[in-house]
């Protein structure tokens, strides 16, 4: 969570119109593939490693190219389980923060963002363990 919320910091600082449009491209992408998992995941991925590549930070965008398979194999599950729903709100209001320049509300945003995909897996193993809502004890 760390690393992402300091990496839309910085690409915060340094986005440029060109990395916006491909951003809004990216989204829009999500948005057409809302129905199929695989494609809206790597849409998913893809938004995330663009933000990574206008932080215009080498180490961030090599780090990141560096654990992509893994990266792209976890966005198929987490969609697989959560859904579209999470992605396109978070994605579309981290658009509109990054296209104003607002990096106090771009970092709450990620962290938001991440904690309620966090939250969401936590509540898909919960329920799979018992899917009676049941308490132990």
């Amino acid at each position: 969570m760390v690393v992402e919320k300091g990496t839309i910091g910085l690409a915060v600082q340094h986005i440029t119109e060109d990395d916006l449009i491909a951003l809004e491209e990216i989204f829009n992408m999500m948005l057409v593939h809302h129905d199929d998992i695989k494609r809206f995941s790597q849409a998913d991925y893809l938004f995330h490693r663009k933000i990574a590549e206008s932080s215009k930070n080498e180490i961030l965008i090599q780090a990141n190219q560096g654990i992509e398979e893994v990266l792209s194999t976890t966005m198929d599950t987490i969609v697989t389980l959560l859904g579209c729903a999470i992605g396109i709100r978070f994605h579309r209001l981290l658009l509109a923060a990054l296209r104003v320049r607002d990096k106090a509300t771009c970092e709450q945003l990620m962290e938001e963002h991440l904690q309620a995909t966090i939250d969401g897996i936590k509540n898909f193993l919960e329920i799979s363990r018992d899917p009676e809502g049941h308490q132990e004890g």
